[in-house]
């Protein structure tokens, strides 16, 4: 800048106008601009501001534009030295009479833009801040001139090496060019697009304050007001956004075709996003004559997920009860994927669709029974009560396991005495599952005493399902969920801690760590025990942390011991399961059945069914007839009671058959009250339980006076399922 002077001087003419700016502004301001550059795009990257597309876009530009310069500056240099002729042709900076240094040249000038060209800015911008601080001195370096080469070797090129040249260049040139084409088209249309956009949007909010300021006048003078002023697009995208604000909307869309236009849309659109968005514009419309377009997408099984959902809720919110019969009907039509979409369609209808969805209960189809139950649940109208308690006794489990679930939705008390059968007597254990966890939600007072028989299956899915059930009973009596959390299987114990917790008592034995008793101490550590063991040591936590410093101390003592035991299977459980050698196995069973445990009754019980020795078979079920915990062991005996293997099946009945002879000597020493409730009970009902064993019918006449009353007052839809009892004499 010592020449500084100069510039915007016309008297210095194109230096003073031209150069001196152009070195100012392109060499003095260039690097810093560069650098600034550089580091908004890594910015911009970082924070999600620049699109990688766009991003790559400029830097490709930006490498080919910098390419074509270096290239054409190659070019004009090589021209200029191939037409060099006398004595200056051997000072000549540019005389590279090989075609391969030239090609060279023009790579490395595209490669240099890769850090090179940064390299450069680092030492141009060191430069200016020297120049800034004031250091402008050389430094020093020797210089050695230009070397004058001899006469006979600055021969001109030679015209077909130039050509050479001037071929790669142009080729060079053409590359160029192909990459500046497509980086110039994408920004121009990004930059057009934007441009479109922006007046889309100005259009866009002038309609909505044309729909808001004559929200007031008669629709078609509206409708009018707009198609004159905008166009047809812009109008469609106010009305979408007014739809549910504006109450005139509704009779602009009709007056100005848009509900045929969406229509059509959701019919023939070829985009599933375009026919979804129709789908949802048709049900903000609430148009009556739409429901008919919705319904055929919502039944079209070939139809995107999406579209059928869209359907769905548009179907839900136009609210037309000539609907509803099409709906039952694509229900009954056995296609699964579209099912969930037309079930929240009918739940949505409420009471209008129970009338309807009652007639599908009767379906010939077990699946569209099936949903009709859950639809009924989700509705949650008592008028379905009576219906759902009948479809109890459906053929298909499924079917009635919704009627169970559905029941419990319902909450209606009128379902205790069936739900209460099913929770006992039915054969599938998810339907007894789901029968004894609705049970709970009837609101009967006598439902806790079932409940607490189904805790006693021998499916591990109806005792979890039991110990969630009592848990929203609330009851004040934990003892029976204390003894589940001693239970076999895993899930059955986490399920009744998580019920513990719900109710209260596992904040109560923290608070009873306290306590200056010390029985109350001792039985309140051992229960907390228990609920870590099966998984709830953060609940134990949780409650201890509004605790005293003594209590905190001994819950952490007591979650580092059961995390130091952790229970493994015993070494008898592992050899009678796993060991290869008979021997072994029935050394290990014997182990097992002076055990005791559940866990060797479970363990035998599996041996029972699964071991591939006939001799091992037959010990475990000889060992069976000695274990308390009957209902782990019964199942697998009356399996065994079909073993090929004669002694096996042989030790199933003996074991069997002492079981049922003990409780033929235990009935004569029931009182006589028992004696009396059991005499009572009706012809029917005796006819049906005189093929049980003596400790089902003592289990059944400890029942209180209400629940005998009911069982023998069952419809005879359930007195059916009652004749069940005998094929599963644990379960009460």
């Amino acid at each position: 800048m010592y020449h500084r002077a100069i510039m915007f001087r016309p008297q210095y003419r194109q230096i003073g106008l031209f150069a001196m700016p152009y070195q100012l502004v392109f060499e003095a301001l260039a690097p810093p601009i560069e650098c600034v550059g550089y580091l908004l795009l890594i910015l911009t990257a970082i924070f999600g501001a620049l699109s990688p597309a766009a991003l790559l876009s400029f830097l490709g530009l930006a490498m080919a534009m910098n390419f074509c310069l270096s290239t054409l500056s190659i070019l004009l240099c090589t021209f200029s030295a191939s037409n060099m002729r006398g004595a200056h042709e051997s000072v000549s900076l540019v005389a590279y009479p090989r075609a391969k240094d030239t090609i060279i040249l023009v790579f490395v000038g595209l490669l240099s833009n890769l850090g090179y060209r940064q390299y450069l800015v680092f030492w141009q911008l060191r430069g200016l801040y020297d120049f800034l601080k004031g250091n402008k001195g050389w430094d020093k370096f020797g210089r050695k001139g230009f070397a004058v080469t001899p006469a006979t070797s600055n021969a001109s090129l030679p015209g077909c090496e130039v050509n050479v040249i001037a071929f790669v260049l142009y080729v060079a040139l053409a590359i160029v060019a192909v990459a500046f084409v497509p980086g110039a088209f994408v920004i121009g249309r990004e930059v057009v697009r934007r441009r479109r956009a922006k007046k889309a949007l100005e259009r866009l909010v002038l309609a909505r304050n044309v729909i808001h300021e004559l929200r007031h006048v008669p629709p078609r003078h509206l409708a009018r007001a707009l198609s004159r002023t905008f166009d047809m697009h812009t109008v469609e995208a106010a009305l979408e956004q007014a739809l549910g604000q504006e109450a005139v909307c509704a009779e602009v869309c009709e007056k100005l075709g848009l509900r045929e236009a969406w229509e059509q849309t959701l019919r023939n659109a070829r985009s599933w996003n375009e026919r979804a968005h129709a789908a949802r514009m048709l049900g903000k419309l609430r148009a009556i004559a739409a429901s008919r377009s919705l319904v055929e997408a919502l039944v079209d099984p070939d139809e995107d997920s999406t579209v059928r959902f869209a359907a769905g809720e548009a179907i839900g919110s136009i609210m037309d009860e000539a609907v509803v019969p099409h709906l039952c009907q694509a229900l009954a039509s056995n296609d699964d994927r579209s099912a969930p979409t037309v079930a929240e369609a009918l739940v949505s209808y409420g009471e209008l669709a129970i009338g309807p969805v009652l007639e599908l209960l009767a379906d010939n189809q077990p699946s569209a029974r099936t949903w009709a139950a859950r639809v009924l649940g989700r509705i949650g109208h008592p008028r379905a009560t009576l219906r759902l308690i009948s479809a109890l006794a459906d053929a298909d489990a499924t079917t009635r396991a919704a009627a169970a679930e559905a029941l419990g939705r319902i909450g209606d008390v009128r379902a205790a005495r069936a739900l209460c059968s099913t929770a006992l007597t039915d054969p599938a254990p998810p339907v007894r599952a789901c029968a004894a966890y609705a049970l709970a939600k009837t609101g009967d007072k006598d439902a806790a005493k079932s409940i607490v028989f189904a805790l006693r299956d021998p499916d591990a899915e109806v005792r979890s399902r039991a110990a969630e059930a009592i848990a929203a009973l609330a009851p004040t009596d934990w003892s029976v969920l204390e003894r589940a959390l001693f239970d076999p299987c895993d899930r059955v114990r986490r399920s009744a801690a998580l019920s513990l917790d719900r109710i209260g008592a596992v904040a109560a034995w923290t608070r009873a760590l306290g306590s200056p008793v010390p029985e109350a101490r001792s039985a309140a550590r051992a229960a907390l025990c228990a609920v870590a063991q099966a998984g709830l040591s953060e609940a134990i936590s949780a409650a201890a942390a509004n605790e005293v410093p003594t209590v905190r101390a001994a819950v952490e003592t007591l979650l580092n011991d059961v995390r130091s035991a952790k229970r493994e299977p015993s070494p008898s459980i592992v050899s009678a399961r796993r060991s290869a050698r008979i021997s072994s196995r029935l050394r290990a069973l014997k182990e097992l059945a002076s055990a005791g445990t559940p866990e060797a009754t479970a363990a035998l019980a599996e041996v029972v069914v699964s071991d591939p020795s006939p001799q091992a078979r037959a010990l475990a079920a000889s060992s069976l007839s000695r274990c308390k915990e009957r209902w782990l062991s019964t199942p697998a005996l009356s399996r065994a009671l079909m073993d090929p293997a004669a002694e096996v099946a042989t030790e199933a009945a003996r074991a069997l058959g002492e079981w049922h002879g003990a409780e033929s000597r235990r009935l004569s020493d029931l009182p006589p009250e028992t004696m009396r409730r059991i005499s009572d009970l009706p012809p029917e009902t005796m006819r049906r339980i005189s093929d049980l064993p003596p400790d089902t019918m003592r289990r059944i006449s400890e029942l209180p006076p209400e629940t005998m009353r009911r069982i023998s007052d069952l419809p005879p839809e359930s007195r059916r399922s009652t004749g069940r009892m005998d094929q599963r004499v644990t379960l009460v």
